[in-house]
């Protein structure tokens, strides 16, 4: 399945007009551990971004839910961003999390969909907070 599944990631990045070939998996250690990421997912995800590299395009993880665990890994595969970076209660990282442990790549989102519910005002300070912490990194 995996040879299957490489060919069709280098058929997609060779024909995409874009320049951004998403890996969706939705990745969450509430669904799998940091043991079995390693072990099922980890490699299947390099060999993805490696084709996609070869084939001249950016590629892109989509992986929300719980990263806390993995983000020092996750860092490590070719990939230029992760899409759907999410923050409690529906993930358990926050931008300044991916800043400080995942440096190499372009976060995306960083709330959640429990954050839009609020009013306005809440939303603005939650979002200030968010910034605040990430301004707060060493090194960013």
């Amino acid at each position: 399945m995996h040879e299957t599944n490489r060919e069709i990631v280098r058929q997609v990045a060779r024909h995409t007009p874009t320049d951004l070939v998403v890996s969706v998996e939705n990745t969450s250690t509430t669904l799998i551990s940091p043991g079995q990421f390693e072990k099922y997912c980890y490699g299947h995800l390099c060999d993805y971004g490696r084709i996609v590299e070869e084939e001249g395009k950016m590629h892109e993880l989509h992986q929300c839910g719980l990263l806390g665990a993995l983000l020092e890994r996750i860092e490590t595969i070719p990939a230029v961003s992760i899409e759907a970076f999410s923050s409690p209660a529906l993930g358990d990282t926050r931008l300044a999390d991916g800043r400080g442990r995942a440096p190499s790549k372009t976060l995306v989102g960083g709330t959640n969909c429990c954050v839009w519910l609020r009013p306005v005002s809440r939303i603005e300070e939650y979002i200030l907070g968010v910034l605040a912490a990430w301004l707060a990194v060493p090194g960013r």
